[in-house]
């Protein structure tokens, strides 16, 4: 069965680098109106369907399946008028949203579309949301899978938490928004903010808006990245990616939903994690850019930068769910990048005692100055297990460190340390201290 992810998508960016986009968690609420309840007993003076309809199976979940499937399937056509029997209120933001979200998938290329109802969480109706819509209403939680034809192995899964009431006519969509009081926020793709084209370049697509910013020179940057990241990353990876291309930054941070500030990145590889009977596997593998920040630099930065992402989406078929961001930054700078001499002056300047390896919230937070010294020690000490064990070996402890938690019981501190003394014949701190007699 699978397991409940809420909040799927990891990002790593860049600085260029890593980062947690999102994670997933229990749901925690705190008391008042927002607060997810049992689902009221139908009144009986005044009930929302008949009890005819219920038996027909219109308003069980199978029925609620139909509908979704239904919905999918015009997705999947771009077709908005199918999609528009299923709507509550068509006139509605989100009627009106989702109608043009159907239209604005026209020229994708999907391979699938599914939207996927998944009982491993309850209805999360709160009492204000059952205040705003007729009786039975719902909130549920839909896995949405999609692949880009040519592109996606396996289809990318993602969150969403529909509103859903029902009707003398079956479930009727109402809303995605309704489950953000509890912290829980469905999915924003590019298609939710403007007609979408794909401009294919062999094994590199771009998706942007019509009236976004140019792709031409982007696209054989990434072509030229993708050769380089593939020379330098030892393991087996599929070597294609989609690349998203916002309008601009404000839209770069609907698309993310991160609380960050987005102008210290100029990029980000995105996927979606799928856990599966003990299973772990990355999905949806995007790499999405913060225009503005991004293309206004040299030609040879860019393509710098893409490597560096690259190196991240190459990684992702030996990933697990507990490898450091220091590791996954760390390879992607060492492999994929030339330090920089600010960098370098900046780990020299450390005392032997501040070299550590730095945590993953340290990439994100403590201001720009932190985040960069953050890549920086990673880069170093990746860069020095590089250059005295090899770029194969330093491959050998991300793979050991991705199958280690599916294998083993233990944090992330002890999967490292395990996969490190696999690897390198000693423990991580051993090398560590071996890093630091090198300075």
């Amino acid at each position: 069965m699978q397991q409940p992810v809420l909040l799927r998508r990891l990002g790593l960016a860049t600085l260029a680098g890593l980062l947690a986009a999102g994670c997933a968690g229990s749901i925690v609420v705190d008391g008042g109106a927002d607060r997810a309840v049992a689902p009221a007993p139908v009144s009986a003076t005044s009930p929302p369907v008949s009890p005819s309809d219920a038996s027909a199976g219109l308003l069980d979940d199978a029925g609620l399946r139909t509908v979704l499937d239904d919905v999918a399937e015009a997705f999947l056509r771009a077709d908005p008028e199918s999609v528009r029997a299923h709507l509550l209120d068509e006139e509605s933001q989100f009627g009106v949203e989702w109608l043009e979200r159907v239209s604005n998938l026209a020229e994708v290329p999907l391979a699938s579309y599914a939207l996927e109802l998944d009982e491993s969480l309850p209805d999360l109706a709160t009492e204000r949301v059952r205040g705003q819509y007729p009786d039975g209403v719902q909130v549920r939680y839909v896995v949405e899978r999609h692949a880009i034809d040519g592109f996606d192995e396996t289809p990318a899964a993602e969150d969403l938490f529909l509103t859903v009431v029902p009707t003398r006519d079956g479930w009727k969509l109402a809303s995605d928004r309704d489950a953000e009081a509890l912290g829980l926020v469905s999915v924003d793709h590019l298609w939710d903010h403007g007609p979408v084209r794909v401009t294919i370049d062999g094994p590199v697509a771009a998706l942007h808006h019509p009236d976004g910013p140019a792709v031409g020179p982007l696209l054989a940057e990434a072509r030229s990245a993708l050769r380089t990241a593939t020379e330098r990353w030892p393991l087996a990876w599929p070597e294609r990616v989609p690349i998203i291309v916002p309008r601009d930054e404000e839209e770069l941070g609907e698309l993310l939903h991160v609380t960050f500030d987005l102008s210290n990145f100029v990029a980000f590889a995105t996927a979606t994690p799928v856990s599966v009977l003990g299973t772990y596997e990355l999905t949806g593998s995007r790499i999405v850019l913060n225009p503005g920040r991004f293309l206004n630099r040299a030609p040879e930065t860019r393509e710098s930068i893409l490597v560096h992402e690259l190196l991240h989406v190459a990684t992702r078929p030996a990933s697990g769910p507990m490898v450091p961001s220091w590791l996954e930054e760390g390879i992607a700078q060492a492999l994929g990048e030339q330090r920089s001499t600010t960098g370098t002056r900046l780990v020299d300047a450390l005392g032997t005692s501040s070299v550590a390896l730095p945590t993953d919230g340290e990439f994100t937070v403590g201001g720009r100055d932190r985040i960069f010294l953050s890549y920086q020690l990673a880069w170093a000490f990746v860069d020095h297990l590089r250059r005295t064990h090899g770029a194969d070996q330093v491959a050998a402890l991300y793979e050991a460190v991705g199958r280690g938690a599916l294998e083993e019981p233990g944090n992330e501190a002890a999967q490292v340390d395990r996969a490190a003394t696999e690897v390198f014949g000693r423990s991580l701190e051993a090398l560590v201290q071996e890093w630091r007699a090198t300075r």
